[in-house]
């Protein structure tokens, strides 16, 4: 006899749109010029009809800007949300068709990065198909103690790093379902890492391994590596990047990104290094490049004294 199958309920967690701050003052502007003026008017003792009509003006223009505030909220309303089902995480827009954030049925990964004060964090889903973010803001005491584990596990980040194109942001509490979810479903996702470089080849952190390309990079067996910063001159102005130099055995490799105009000080502090050879360049994203390098650090390091640099890598200090 077959088994009654079991219906999995569906979790509908809400996405907020990001706040529009400089919409209400604008709003507020004829009803407070309508108030200025009723009230000089009395003080200039004008006749009756001028404090009617300045009174009706006012109300009506308070009335109104009310009426849009409540209209905007009422159309937010529905807005966009996540949906977990039995499948897959789904983000949907009302009643059009939504973008698939991760399949159970795939291998996928999730990894949350966050800010230092914790007032926003974000999830990067990776896939072999896609790339997806849910950007996350805590707004009240409730919603961050409510999302504290989600901070506990999260690679910190600068704000600009997880300035993303979402659509939406999570509470804190529906992070934590979400964060909750996903390790309960697929727990090998968190923390592995699927990417693909400049040239379309593939990069995974997955398990304990770093593979790029056809390299492999065991994290279990000791290994050299650094960070550093290099610049290269094109057509039209420097370009200061960020790496992070690998090498185990004969397998070398060297992870790239560049570092923003607005955050290029970073690499300023000392004189940065000769340009890695480009068959060594890795070209990543750079919110990944954090958690990339957490991984490398974890691993057993070489003896600098046993490991003498090879030929033509003299441009590495080791």
């Amino acid at each position: 006899m077959a088994k009654p199958r079991t219906e999995v309920t569906a979790i509908t967690l809400p996405l907020r749109a990001e706040r529009d701050d400089g919409a209400r003052p604008r709003e507020a502007v004829p009803w407070a010029v309508a108030a200025c003026a009723f009230l000089l008017a009395l003080a200039m003792h004008a006749p009756w009809w001028v404090h009617a009509t300045l009174a009706g003006a006012t109300i009506g223009w308070g009335a109104s800007a009310a009426a849009r505030r409540r209209s905007r909220r009422q159309k937010k309303k529905p807005g966009a949300f996540l949906t977990i089902d039995a499948e897959r995480i789904l983000r949907e827009r009302g009643e059009s068709d939504g973008a698939c954030i991760a399949r159970w049925d795939e291998p996928f990964g999730m990894t949350v990065f966050a800010n230092p004060p914790h007032s926003r964090a974000l999830f990067a889903f990776t896939s072999r198909e896609r790339t997806r973010f849910v950007p996350v803001r805590v707004e009240t005491p409730a919603d961050a103690d409510a999302a504290r584990d989600v901070f506990e596990h999260a690679v910190f980040v600068t704000d600009p790093e997880m300035d993303v194109e979402g659509g939406g942001c999570l509470s804190g509490s529906a992070a934590a379902t979400l964060l909750g979810e996903v390790r309960r479903r697929s727990p090998a996702s968190v923390g592995r890492i699927f990417l693909f470089d400049s040239a379309g080849d593939s990069v995974a952190l997955e398990g304990q391994e770093l593979r790029v390309r056809d390299k492999v990079i065991d994290l279990t067996d000791p290994l050299e590596w650094r960070s550093f910063t290099f610049h290269e001159t094109g057509t039209a102005a420097m370009t200061l990047y960020q790496a992070t130099w690998v090498r185990q055995g004969t397998t070398e490799l060297v992870l790239v990104c560049p570092i923003p105009a607005e955050l290029s000080s970073w690499g300023l502090g000392r004189c940065p290094d000769p340009p890695p050879a480009r068959e060594h360049r890795v070209a990543v994203d750079r919110v990944f490049m954090i958690p990339l390098r957490n991984a490398l650090e974890g691993a057993p390091r070489v003896s600098r004294a046993g490991a003498p640099p090879r030929e033509g890598s003299r441009a590495i200090r080791t």
